[in-house]
């Protein structure tokens, strides 16, 4: 699915096992390295589409995020918060496809739509500049799944797929290989930058890595492959169980609503919810917008096409007017 091994390793290994999250995101770094690289080598080989703006934007944003995170938010976070947060935000992104995904004869596309259409551009007030609202868009769901990775290892993924989903309507089929690609590149990255800028990864993480390392070498590219012949309901039906599953288990263990595990469960349990309110707020904002963009789609696609043969003549005989842009190539900007 989108959810790559780290959604399930770090609530695993932070919950169930009792293991520190730092221990565990690096543990999800290191795994996902060798994984998810492996499916995305079965990904590219077997040919499944993907949508390669999204992977090389999201990237960008993701790796800026994911280093923010790691110095300067993750070391700050104590574990309960952290496992909290991580389960909060997966449940409201699986709320808000699965409401998303209720919706009769829902329209999907294989790419993003009317990329190159001049609606895509956007002039900023008072500087003269113009902005690709779009991928700006998908730089910004990058940079916030690189925060949620800097923290759990995992979320970058699941940013580039709620944006694609939700926002885009991209089909299930489309994003989640893309979505698998994306995590690989930036757990290689993250694995490089523990190691390389803050002294390597937790010690006690190599352990789990050499046990868990034959087993993704074959589970992760197997599952991409018998993933790509899933019906796209399958899919997000995978994530509403993982998510809905790892919030009930996060309930269970952290219990935020008590000192068990924390000496501020009070806070803890508020910010909780916050993180659950604002994170549904966001996508329901993406699929409202979603959808206009679906309105602005079906409108481009019910303008006829101009009377090339009309213009031809005209053309000819006037010998002055120009050529009409066709629909669809990139022009000028809208103002704000």
């Amino acid at each position: 699915t989108s959810e790559g091994g780290g959604a399930v390793a770090f609530p695993v290994m932070t919950l169930a096992l009792g293991i520190k999250p730092p221990v565990a995101r690096d543990f999800t770094f290191m795994i996902q390295s060798v994984g998810m690289s492996a499916a995305s080598i079965a990904i590219l080989l077997m040919r499944v589409r993907m949508e390669l703006r999204s992977l090389v934007y999201c990237s960008v944003g993701g790796l800026v995020g994911i280093i923010v995170g790691l110095v300067a938010v993750a070391p700050h976070l104590p574990p309960p918060f952290s496992k909290m947060y991580f389960v909060s935000v997966f449940l409201t992104f699986a709320v808000a496809l699965y409401f998303t995904n209720k919706q009769q004869a829902r329209p999907v596309f294989d790419e993003i739509p009317l990329w190159d259409h001049p609606s895509s551009c956007i002039r900023v007030p008072g500087c003269g500049c113009a902005v690709h609202w779009k991928a700006a868009a998908l730089l910004a769901g990058g940079f916030v799944g690189g925060l949620f990775s800097a923290v759990g290892g995992s979320g970058l993924d699941i940013a580039s797929f709620a944006v694609l989903t939700l926002l885009f309507r991209v089909s299930e089929k489309v994003a989640t290989p893309t979505s698998i690609v994306l995590m690989a590149l930036n757990s290689l990255a993250a694995f490089a930058f523990r190691h390389l800028a803050q002294g390597g990864v937790e010690a006690d993480a190599w352990p789990y890595f050499g046990v868990a390392v034959p087993v993704v070498c074959v589970g992760a590219p197997l599952g991409a492959v018998v993933g790509s012949h899933f019906h796209r309901l399958v899919l997000a039906g995978a994530v509403y169980t993982l998510d809905a599953v790892q919030f009930i288990g996060a309930l269970v263990v952290v219990r935020p609503w008590s000192t068990a595990n924390t000496d501020q469960p009070l806070l803890l349990s508020l910010s909780a919810v916050a993180v659950a309110v604002l994170g549904s707020l966001l996508f329901r904002s993406l699929s409202h917008c979603g959808q206009r963009l679906v309105v602005s789609c079906e409108e481009e696609a019910a303008q006829p096409l101009p009377d090339l043969s009309v213009r031809a003549v005209d053309h000819a005989t006037a010998g002055s007017e120009p050529t009409p842009t066709p629909r669809g190539q990139v022009g000028a900007p809208t103002e704000v």
